[in-house]
């Protein structure tokens, strides 16, 4: 990795929550640095959710493919696609979610939260009760 990523993986992976957002152009590295991200957290959380959120449909496609290149170890049942023509439901084998923003924001619900994320509180929960 790239001097830049190994520090934005060290300021991922500090006690802020293990979120963010990379701005940087096309072609840098962004997508090699969420990879170092998420094998990190799933060294640490081996029964983790993470979720990819994609503004389109070639991003979901492109998403898909690299992550069953750079995670060939995850089953295909333990990913879970919303938006882009799928409606998979979350279940206790879910690792990798992969949606759209419009499948994330439902407008009925009126404080815009996100449901999908919602429904895995239940399932997170058994990755942080012997944390």
């Amino acid at each position: 990795m790239y001097a830049w990523q190994e520090e934005a993986l060290k300021t991922w992976y500090s006690d802020e929550g293990k979120r963010g957002i990379v701005e940087a152009a096309t072609g840098t590295g962004k997508t090699r640095l969420a990879f170092a991200c998420m094998r990190k957290y799933f060294e640490d959380y081996i029964d983790g959710i993470v979720c990819i959120v994609v503004p389109r449909q070639p991003l979901f496609d492109q998403w898909q493919e690299e992550l069953h290149d750079h995670f060939s170890n995850i089953p295909e049942n333990n990913y879970c696609y919303n938006g882009n023509g799928h409606t998979d439901s979350i279940n206790r084998a879910t690792q990798i979610i992969i949606t759209t923003q419009q499948a994330m924001v439902l407008k009925e619900d009126s404080r815009y939260g996100c449901t999908l994320l919602k429904k895995t509180v239940p399932i997170r929960s058994r990755c942080f009760d012997s944390v």
